[in-house]
Formats: C-alpha cells, sequence, structure tokens
C-alpha cells in the first residue's frame, strides 16, 4: 500500500489517482477530487493554522506593475524555477532581504 495524502491507498486507487492528476487539471478545475470522498482529507490543526496566516497575508497584499528589462526577468525565473519558488516569489524575498538590511526608520 502507498499513502497518498496521509491516506493509506489501494494500488487501484493510486493509479486512478495519477490518472486524474494527469490529466492537465481537468479533473481538478471540474471539482472531481472535491466531489470524491476519496479524495478528501482533514487538514491537521497544524495546516490549519498555516492555511490561515496564508490568507490573512493575502488580505494585505496588493498588486503592483513594475517594467523590468526581458533578460533580468528570464534570470529572475530560472534562479526561481531552481529553487521551486514562483519567480515573483523571489522577488518579494528579494525586496524583503533588502529593505531588512537597508530599513534605518524606527518601526
Amino acid at each position: 500500500m502507498k499513502v497518498i495524502n496521509n491516506k493509506d491507498v489501494t494500488p487501484e486507487e493510486e493509479l486512478d489517482y495519477e490518472r486524474l492528476v494527469k490529466q492537465d487539471g481537468k479533473e481538478w478545475e471540474e471539482g472531481n477530487f472535491g466531489k470524491n470522498k476519496k479524495y478528501m482529507v482533514r487538514a491537521t490543526p497544524e495546516e490549519e493554522n498555516k492555511i490561515n496566516e496564508i490568507l490573512e497575508k493575502k488580505k494585505t497584499q496588493r498588486n503592483y506593475s513594475i517594467k523590468m528589462p526581458e533578460d533580468m526577468v528570464v534570470k529572475l525565473k530560472v534562479i526561481a524555477s531552481e529553487k521551486n519558488i514562483g519567480y515573483q516569489t523571489l522577488i518579494k524575498i528579494i525586496a524583503s532581504d533588502y529593505i531588512q538590511k537597508n530599513w534605518k526608520h524606527s518601526a
């Protein structure tokens, strides 16, 4: 038996799960994972807390647009890919690090 989403699954269930996942997100977009109890797993209290923290942070975020040289964006995307994060997330990390090192004002 294999464990998927903290749940023991039979080889048949594993194949079914893999089949659904490989369909380019169609099953996800149509809600078929959420409609099938076989794929539902209750989040742990720790996972729920992390989800709530992320949702709270998103409430305070705004979209901004900046112009950057295309080659710089390409390089950022390569670096981000190597770190398994999105390039916009990488830009936020870089900006945050810069601010922490250079912010001179009292909080």
